[in-house]
This record gives C-alpha cells, sequence and structure tokens, in this order.
C-alpha cells in the first residue's frame, strides 16, 4: 500500500514516468527515499539508474512538500547497505548537532567514507567543516 501511494505520487513530479518511478521505487524502499528527500540526498538518489543529478535535485524539491513524515515509516529507513547504514549515522549525527542536512550533505560528499564507520565519517566531516 505504501509503495503504490508513493509511485502514484512520484508519478505527479514533472517529467518522472511509469518507468522512472518504478525504477526509483525499485532501488530503494520508501523509506530511503523519504531520508533522501528529507535530508536533501541527491548524491544517493542519483545513483539510481536513469536519475540524473538534475533529476534528484527536482525529486526533492517537488517531493518535498508531498511526502508526510508521518506516513508509513515515518522517514526511519532500513540502510541499503553497511556503508550507507554508516553513512546515514553519520549525518543524522551531524544535524543533531546543528548542522543543516543540506551543508551535511556536502561535507560528506567531498569525503571518501568507503568502508569507514559512523564515528570515522563524524571525525573526518568535522575536520573537513573546521578547514
Amino acid at each position: 500500500e505504501d509503495e503504490r501511494l508513493m509511485f502514484r505520487t512520484l508519478l505527479k513530479v514533472n517529467r518522472v514516468g511509469a518507468k522512472m518511478a518504478l525504477g526509483i521505487l525499485s532501488a530503494m524502499s520508501t523509506n530511503d527515499f523519504r531520508r533522501c528527500v528529507e535530508l536533501e540526498d541527491t548524491m544517493t538518489m542519483s545513483k539510481i539508474p536513469g536519475v540524473g543529478r538534475k533529476t534528484a535535485e527536482r525529486l526533492i524539491i517537488e517531493m518535498r512538500d508531498r511526502i508526510d513524515a508521518s506516513a508509513p515509516g515515518g522517514g526511519k529507513a532500513a540502510p541499503l547497505t553497511v556503508e550507507a547504514s554508516a553513512r546515514n549515522e553519520a549525518v543524522d549525527a551531524l544535524v543533531a548537532l546543528g548542522y543543516k542536512p543540506k551543508e551535511v550533505n556536502n561535507l560528506i560528499a567531498k569525503l571518501d567514507i568507503e568502508a569507514k564507520s559512523a564515528e570515522d565519517i563524524i571525525r573526518l566531516a568535522l575536520r573537513q567543516a573546521a578547514h
């Protein structure tokens, strides 16, 4: 039911058809998608086949008002991979420290976070922010 609702909502986005909406929902769960929109995470979204940087930005802008954080799942997402889990944990911690989600995503995008723990990612991001 949640996926059907998200599919119909995605179809309302400019230049998103059934093929792209299915591609998005098969690449990530509805909760992961909500999380990407909420955190303005264009980097993760643009990794979906058929979704480039500009499309990811448009999806975030247009879906921001349409996605209800209180929808099923409440925005808490099961991680796609261990790396995504550590990244999400680091993003949550940095946002809790007072950084804006977009600022955090920009910081982390500049870092090599492959095979790093959440603590290492946070440390690197804070070091990057200090410079």
